[in-house]
């Protein structure tokens, strides 16, 4: 129902299987799921709630949780808050696969901050730790765009030149 957009239906299955099954070993997926059904029917608060739950309890969700509330803020324009919350999933899951997305939305949050070399330094060191990510071209990107807004524009260019020539059939290019 949720990959069909039946968010009415999935909100109802989900919050039936958590009151149903509240001790089964796929209610953190449930929880998740209602998060995402949440977010896309506006109620972002109830979906941070949900988001917070799984995050606090623990488990092989926890990581992916704490993301989903930093973009729940970031895409609510709250962006002291979704900063904090990409800080927090980056320092508290440091060897989760999703540590480069939480760097990502940190620097991404600093940008709309426009907090240029603080997001430089992000940026700089996220991709450092992880170059052949699937955000790098993307990174990188944001990276030069960085130090172009601090007037560094050899820096920038080096950074730009960089994305084209490592990434030249991506949309950063």
């Amino acid at each position: 129902a949720l990959a069909s957009e039946e968010t009415k239906q999935a909100r109802e299955l989900y919050e039936e299987a958590i009151q149903r099954f509240p001790r089964s070993n796929v209610v953190g997926q449930c929880r998740f799921g209602l998060g995402r059904v949440l977010e896309l029917q506006g109620e972002s608060e109830q979906a941070r709630s949900e988001y917070r739950s799984l995050a606090t309890a623990g488990g092989p969700l926890a990581d992916d949780a704490k993301l989903q509330i930093g973009i729940s803020y970031y895409n609510n324009r709250q962006y002291e808050e979704a900063g904090a919350a990409f800080s927090a999933a980056a320092t508290q899951f440091p060897n989760s696969e999703l540590v480069t997305h939480a760097r990502y939305g940190l620097g991404m949050t600093l940008i709309a901050r426009r907090h240029w070399t603080e997001a430089a330094r992000t940026f700089e060191e996220t991709v450092n730790n992880e170059p052949e990510h699937a955000l790098a071209a993307s990174i990188q990107f944001w990276l030069a765009e960085s130090y172009r807004h601090n007037d560094q524009l050899e820096i920038a260019k080096a950074y730009h030149e960089r994305v084209c020539v490592d990434w030249s059939d991506s949309q950063w290019t």
